[in-house]
């Protein structure tokens, strides 16, 4: 058996979200509502709300109700300033990343890169380099 769990962590400067395994309607709820949560403090703070998000072995097919889900953070009121997805993921989940992005990339700064170093500067510094800024 698979294990399926979700995780919302804060770090220094950004929300780090890992999805891994099959993740239910529930647990995608669940995983909004923690964002949602860190992302009030933040902006009480004044700081930007900037989100990592990464899929640990998806299942095959994808799972649509989890995804669905998701998208919610977008409705949530939460006020993203940039969103990276991350990581290798199968064909068929990139599918449904790339519907995400071209849904939501006029509204939103968000992208998918697959490197975690290149992700996480592009998170942190938009498309300036360190060195640009």
């Amino acid at each position: 058996m698979r294990l399926s769990s979700y995780s919302v962590k804060q770090k220094d400067e950004y929300i780090d979200i890992v999805w891994t395994g099959h993740i239910t309607r529930e647990m995608a709820r669940s995983c909004i509502e923690e964002i949602a949560a860190i992302a009030k403090e933040l902006v009480n703070r004044n700081k930007p709300v900037l989100t990592r998000f990464r899929v640990v072995d998806p299942p095959l097919p994808p799972n649509v109700d989890a995804f669905e889900e998701g998208l919610n953070i977008f409705k949530a009121e939460i006020p993203l300033t940039r969103s990276v997805m991350w990581g290798h993921i199968p064909r068929l989940v990139r599918i449904l990343v790339d519907i995400l992005l071209e849904t939501y990339s006029g509204d939103y700064l968000i992208k998918y890169i697959e490197d975690e170093q290149q992700a996480l500067s592009w998170l942190l510094h938009g498309d300036k380099t360190p060195v640009d800024k």
